[in-house]
């Protein structure tokens, strides 16, 4: 008799907290989906790229890039991969991810063996 019960117990539990999440959130669970809050995504008008040497790099010298990745709202992005390209020379490091410790700043370190200007981008 406990057995029976039990099963019939369960059974009821499950069907009352399908019917429960319908009702609650008004719509199936299939329909539901969770969206990432704007005011944590990265923003490519808030974000910076910054340079620290703003003198020509001589051949094979290394230079500092920060960025820092901001949401709309000006705060910082935490856990977000930031890959920076250049059109000449070498990202030491292509892809790193901001953290809270660094205030959602990355520093990357780049270098050429090619004179010239380059053009550089994160992303």
């Amino acid at each position: 008799m406990d057995k029976k019960f039990l099963a019939v117990f369960t059974v009821f539990l499950l069907i009352f907290s399908l019917f429960a999440t319908i009702v609650i959130f008004n719509k199936p669970i299939s329909q539901m989906s969770a969206r990432a809050n704007p005011a944590t995504q990265p923003s490519g008008e808030r974000s910076l790229l910054l340079l620290t040497n703003f003198q020509p790099l001589k051949i094979n010298e290394q230079a500092v890039v920060n960025v820092a990745v901001r949401s709309e709202s000006g705060e910082p992005s935490f856990n977000k991969k930031v890959t920076l390209t250049t059109s000449l020379g070498n990202v030491i490091e292509p892809e790193l991810a901001t953290s809270v410790n660094n205030k959602g700043v990355v520093s990357f370190h780049i270098t050429s063996s090619t004179p010239g200007t380059a053009i550089i981008s994160a992303m």
